[in-house]
């Protein structure tokens, strides 16, 4: 949904609700993409989301995903990589964009392990590690993670060998 790599998608399904429907976070976050209320609300306005009824629409599967796909496409949009969208996307744009701003010609990866909070921190390489995954799962193939830092969803595939041990 809303031109978000499917994968992509799975992988922050994983990280947020461990693809449980019903959960709700302490910070009052709600359904498989843990979107928070507010945002919700905004973010269904803007799409102009039909038969959004307010919070509990959020632990409906096809409204959390579209509204959270949404939020994740307005944020690509924003930053315009997926690691800083991944990052607004559990830390806020406020704090992302300190990030940025403090750190804008660092590679990746060494961007990633510099953020200051060890949640997001952690959230971040897990999302993309898990979408790697399920990019596999899903299509039998993968890109690599360093073109998925980047955006590039065409490059070339690997497709893994599995030996035994």
């Amino acid at each position: 949904k809303n031109a978000i790599d499917p994968a992509w998608v799975a992988a922050e399904i994983r990280a947020e609700s461990i693809f449980n429907p019903r959960a709700r976070s302490p910070a009052n976050a709600m359904g498989l993409m843990q979107v928070l209320p507010g945002t919700g609300a905004a973010v269904a306005k803007g799409i102009a989301l039909p038969g959004y009824a307010g919070a509990t629409s959020l632990y409906e599967p096809d409204t959390n995903i579209a509204i959270g796909t949404a939020y994740l496409r307005q944020l690509l949009n924003t930053y315009g990589l997926p690691y800083l969208t991944i990052a607004a996307y559990n830390a806020g744009p406020g704090p992302t964009g300190r990030w940025q701003s403090q750190r804008p010609n660092f590679e990746p990866d060494f961007w990633i392990e510099t953020i200051s909070y060890k949640e997001t921190r952690e959230y971040v390489a897990r999302v993309l590690a898990f979408s790697v995954i399920y990019d596999w799962r899903l299509n039998g193939d993968m890109l690599p993670l360093s073109d998925r830092l980047m955006g590039k969803l065409v490059d070339k595939r690997l497709k893994p060998v599995c030996t035994p041990g």
